[in-house]
């Protein structure tokens, strides 16, 4: 989509990808690449080693929520937060709203200025597999419980934690930074 890939180059965004056992972290700031890594999938993970995952979330600064509002003509709380599309289909009703699939408003309510909620986030996570190993719920809540979901949400928090670790410590700190966008 062309309005997230300009609006993914004016914020802060995590991209992701697991595939081989092996996870790629890329870390951008405003078109900028901060750091790239590769590394070895964890325990935790390990169930997703017969699908191919990946992670693109933008931390949206006031900046960016009202280019946001000007590309889009709507707040991005209204569109959603971070989406979960599985095989090419967007899985309901996760990201929406007032969904929280993958906790993290139960996390920023743990804590002022520590945390990221969904109204600071937007992005997706994409799952392509056989379709054996996720199954969507027939009652559009989401997918069916499993180790594997499980494993998906500790996948998706964990590179959720890496942009809080980098927006927390790094942006926020200067606090005129929050009002910028390239």
């Amino acid at each position: 989509n062309n309005i997230f890939s300009k609006f993914f180059e004016q914020s802060t965004v995590i991209s992701v990808d697991l595939s081989d056992a092996k996870a790629t972290t890329t870390l951008t700031d405003r078109g900028v690449e901060i750091y790239k890594i590769s590394e070895s999938v964890g325990k935790t993970h390990i169930g997703l080693s017969d699908c191919k995952v990946s992670c693109n979330i933008a931390f949206l600064n006031r900046a960016s929520k009202g280019m946001f509002h000007k590309l889009m003509g709507i707040a991005p709380v209204e569109y959603g937060s971070v989406f979960l599309i599985h095989n090419g289909f967007r899985v309901y009703p996760v990201g929406d709203e007032t969904d929280d699939f993958w906790g993290v408003n139960r996390r920023k309510q743990q804590g002022y200025n520590r945390y990221l909620g969904t109204r600071d986030l937007l992005g997706c996570v994409r799952v392509d597999d056989d379709g054996s190993v996720f199954q969507e719920a027939s009652n559009r809540e989401g997918l069916v419980g499993s180790p594997v979901v499980d494993a998906l949400k500790s996948f998706a928090m964990a590179s959720i934690r890496r942009l809080e670790a980098y927006v927390t410590r790094v942006t926020w700190m200067t606090p005129e930074d929050n009002e910028k966008c390239l």
